[in-house]
């Protein structure tokens, strides 16, 4: 019985650790409501549409290309003109029937918990080794002006 008791809590503190750790599946986000807004240029090959984020979960981009699926792009995050350290540029994603999306973690791998308010955010995408094809996402987290 003690021995069964000892093995439950070390099979449990793994699941713990594994889960804080961020060895869990990969963060699923939904881009499929996301439409290609209709005042794009219909010769940009690549747009980015959505921006979410949620504190000490994930910040999540999303958007549409028309280059050929399995095509690999290139992310970077910037604030206030200098890149985030802590962005995993070198993560490429792929384009799949048509959109593309990253999802990266908050609190890992030198992520903060949350972004900031106050600062101009530039989110970054294109082709790799192509970056004459690319789109850009600017934005902030303030709220909008009082009335």
């Amino acid at each position: 019985m003690k021995k069964h008791l000892v093995a439950v809590i070390g099979i449990a503190s793994i699941l713990a650790m594994c889960l804080i750790s961020g060895c869990a599946e990969d963060i699923e986000v939904d881009c499929s409501h996301v439409d290609v807004p209709e005042n794009i240029d219909t010769d940009e090959e690549i747009t980015a549409d959505h921006f979410q984020t949620n504190d000490g979960e994930y910040v999540h981009f999303c958007g549409h290309s028309k280059l050929p699926g399995g095509t690999y792009l290139q992310t970077q995050l910037y604030v206030d003109g200098q890149p985030e350290p802590w962005w995993p540029a070198d993560k490429y994603i792929k384009v799949r029937d048509g959109k593309w999306q990253i999802n990266v973690r908050l609190c890992e791998n030198g992520a903060p918990q949350a972004l900031s308010v106050g600062p101009t955010y530039i989110f970054k995408v294109w082709q790799r080794d192509n970056p004459s094809v690319m789109a850009t996402f600017p934005f902030d987290l303030n709220p909008p002006p009082a009335n």
